[in-house]
């Protein structure tokens, strides 16, 4: 997943585009804001993406604390594409993901670790 953040005069157009491997995904405002406010909705626009995966909390949980996918899969030393892919933590990557994220494993499947 890539992201993309424009910053461009205050009275001007803001754009905030997500183009991922899904589909494509743009909030655009046409008001005054912030460097805060521009955060604020790409962080909106990156979690309603995330609601839309049909992924577990688990693994939600996991690719926020690291940014992205693609991060996540850097971090653990696979191809992206098999990130892509998960729906949930496989259970033989649990023990990998809670040392690169810092989640713990009883968040990442608590169906397994409770």
């Amino acid at each position: 997943m890539r992201f993309s953040l424009a910053l461009v005069p205050v009275d001007a157009h803001i754009g905030i585009g997500m183009s991922v491997a899904q589909g494509h995904i743009g909030v655009k405002m046409r008001k005054k804001m912030d460097d805060s406010g521009l955060k604020a909705a790409l962080e909106a626009a990156r979690d309603r993406y995330e609601r839309r995966q049909d992924i577990d909390e688990g693994l939600r949980l996991a690719i926020k604390a690291v940014g992205t996918r693609y991060k996540l899969a850097k971090l653990l030393g696979i191809w992206p594409s098999s990130v892509m892919r998960w729906r949930t933590v496989p259970t033989d990557r649990i023990l990998e993901v809670e040392r690169v994220t810092g989640i713990s494993r009883t968040k990442l499947r608590p169906e397994l670790y409770t």
